[in-house]
């Protein structure tokens, strides 16, 4: 006989009206099985336990029992735990989405471009479209609107030099209303488009590197980029404007978003690979790219060049040794030896392989990697800037490899954070260079490509001007071609010193170099001249008001110290050392490599100890020759132009003048 219910059962089974039911054929040798009724579902807790006459059945735990011989005239019950009882309910509705998350607004010729991502709750629905609106800064009101599937989304028919604001809205496939208006956008103002610099960290190359290289540097968009982009390079160095004497090939792509592992090359003339003449440039097709990168965004631009058999590649400063490779601080990480070698291009490998190379940290002086001269696109925007500077501003600075996204010298700090700009500073660079016929040509061929100039020149005017003079050469530079209709900020100079003490006293500096009254007089003609639209006390913010010499850390003093070769821990025999002595420069004499002298980063260890690092809670540095009992300088060149605290981009000095919106489009 079949058992149909627990009712029929009832008596010998004893589950009726339960919610489990045992179904199966009575009697020894067939097989009882225990099933959840309507309105109750087993789960990962539920448990059985088969009984005879209320006895457990040892083993009998499964939710099947065979039935023996021994069970003939006994009960055979199961007792079920963990039940799950599945109630009927109702279906909850979807909401309407909640606003948009990061809207960032560029602008374009009489239009703007808004990109966003998605709201943090979409309302139980699939986003079907967003709703972009453009507002007056000035009263509020609405003036253009558009509905898309997807960002981004552009707002055409807008009047140009009007600033505008967006907010944008979603709507899902659930609800047809919009959900909630995201915060306003940043403050924009559409104008016609020009080809202008469109992100950080370019540069004109310095002085010559070796065959090959490989670089991958970290830039900000300063505008949304997304369609025409062009990357350029030179290869001539910029002291003289010398050729490279051999021709260069390059290779470029952007990665976006950083880590990602995804390229997207640059291509020269339709080939991948773009090849430069001794003494020539070249500037890529124009790149779309697949989705926008938005205004404020970094991404990686990598980098490959080889100058060809024995030739010298002039993109970079470099030095006699072999380059190596750091992922970790974004430069000067790949290349093969200084000769006519198989160029080793890693922008071919996997994103795995890539990750594997090496870490190997460039110290001081061994080279830097590749930059581009130029990162071009179509751009409503005038945030583009051309640094003029000499040494304390050109892009050689021995910091460059230390720090992903470091911006290397005054010019670069104040105006880097809100300008897209190209560097054409060089060594050793005057006002009287930039107005000759020939020193400075190729360099201005770049100011094309940006809206505004910052003016650092005219330290090494002064040692052969007098007061009268320097201004005559400083009304020449304003007065020239090249920058004319361009917005000019100024910034007034430090002078020269040298010191005894590495800057650690103002006691122990003097005057280096002559041109002291002429900085003076220029300092004060450059704050007083109508040709420019800023200017940046540097002089104040580095320099003591009363003696003109660079200021010092209070707690900037000397110590001796020991160390060992190889070793990271400096050993400190005079002069306790504190935690407040960390991410502050130490010189220690005789201590770098062949008894060099030793400039770095100091940490605290204890009251005798200290030891060494290359940037602010960076990997260990380490002493090259062992030193035993010598005067060390503590906290020393914390203000100098030249000094590497303030490169590191701890120091406060550039910190409180760096821009925080860009002079250009004030």
């Amino acid at each position: 006989m079949t058992i149909l219910s627990a009712m029929i059962e009832s008596a010998v089974l004893g589950l009726a009206k339960k919610p489990f039911v045992i179904t199966g054929t009575k009697g020894a040798g067939y097989v009882l099985s225990v099933t959840p009724q309507s309105g109750y579902a087993v789960n990962g807790a539920t448990a059985y336990q088969w009984t005879r006459d209320g006895v457990d059945i040892a083993g009998q735990t499964a939710a099947t029992y065979t039935q023996l011989a021994s069970d003939r005239g006994l009960a055979i019950d199961c007792r079920v735990t963990g039940l799950a009882y599945v109630v009927p309910g109702v279906k909850v509705p979807a909401s309407s989405p909640s606003a948009p998350t990061s809207v960032v607004a560029s602008p374009g010729d009489t239009s703007v471009m808004v990109t966003c991502g998605a709201p943090a709750d979409i309302g139980g629905a699939a986003i079907e479209s967003y709703q972009a609106n453009a507002y007056k800064v000035s009263d509020g009101s609405l003036v253009g609107s558009v509905v898309g599937s997807s960002s981004p989304l552009t707002i055409t028919g807008l009047a140009n030099d009007v600033p505008v604001y967006v907010t944008v809205a979603a709507k899902n496939t659930a609800v047809a209303a919009y959900g909630a208006q995201s915060a306003p956008s940043n403050a924009v103002k559409p104008k016609p488009k020009q080809v202008l610099q469109v992100a950080t960290r370019c540069s004109y190359p310095t002085t010559r590197s070796y065959t090959q290289i490989q670089s991958r540097v970290e830039m900000t968009a300063m505008d949304t980029l997304f369609t025409g982009l062009q990357v350029g390079f030179e290869n001539s160095y910029s002291r003289l404007e010398t050729a490279n004497p051999s021709t260069a090939t390059i290779r470029a792509a952007i990665e976006f978003p950083i880590g990602s592992g995804v390229l997207q090359h640059f291509q020269f003339s339709g080939a991948v690979r773009g090849v430069m003449a001794s003494g020539g440039k070249i500037l890529s097709d124009a790149l779309n790219l697949t989705a926008p990168i938005p205004f404020g965004s970094k991404f990686w631009m990598w980098i490959y060049g080889d100058s060809g058999a024995g030739g010298q590649l002039c993109m970079t400063r470099g030095s006699s040794v072999n380059w190596t490779r750091d992922f970790t601080h974004d430069m000067t990480y790949g290349s093969t030896v200084n000769s006519s070698t198989t160029s080793i291009d890693y922008m071919d490998a996997s994103p795995a392989a890539r990750a594997a190379l090496s870490d190997n940290v460039i110290w001081l002086g061994t080279g830097f990697g590749l930059k581009p001269t130029c990162l071009i696109a179509p751009t409503s925007r005038r945030n583009s800037v051309a640094l003029l500077g000499d040494s304390r501003s050109a892009p050689e600075s021995g910091d460059i490899s230390k720090t992903p996204d470091l911006l290397v010298g005054p010019l670069e700090r104040v105006f880097g954070i809100a300008n897209a700009f190209i560097n054409l500073s060089e060594s050793n660079d005057r006002m009287e260079y930039f107005t000759s016929s020939s020193s400075w040509d190729k360099r201005k061929a770049y100011l094309q490509y940006c809206a505004g100039i910052a003016n650092g020149l005219g330290t090494n005017d002064a040692p052969a001007s007098d007061a009268s003079s320097i201004i005559t050469k400083e009304q020449a530079f304003l007065a020239h071609p090249s920058i004319a209709g361009k917005r000019i900020a100024g910034v007034t100079l430090p002078n020269r010193t040298s010191s005894t003490d590495q800057w650690t006293t103002i006691a122990g500096q003097s005057l280096a170099g002559g041109g002291a009254p002429a900085v003076a007089a220029l300092n004060a003609w450059r704050k007083s001249a109508s040709a420019y639209a800023k200017m940046v006390d540097l002089f104040a913010a580095v320099c003591d008001a009363g003696t003109g010499f660079f200021k010092v850390l209070p707690s900037a003093r000397s110590i001796t110290v020991s160390t060992t070769a190889g070793s990271s821990t400096v050993a400190v025999s005079g002069g306790a050392v504190s935690a407040s002595d960390s991410d502050h420069m130490i010189y220690i004499p005789g201590a770098g490599a062949s008894g060099g002298n030793l400039l770095m980063l100091a940490s605290y260890v204890n009251a005798n100890t200290l030891s060494l690092k290359g940037v602010p809670g960076g990997s260990a540095g380490t002493a090259g020759t062992a030193v035993t009992n010598v005067t060390a300088f503590m906290g020393c060149q914390e203000f100098t132009i030249d000094g590497l605290h303030e490169s590191f981009g701890s120091g406060p000095a550039y910190a409180a003048l760096a821009e925080s919106s860009s002079f250009v489009e004030a």
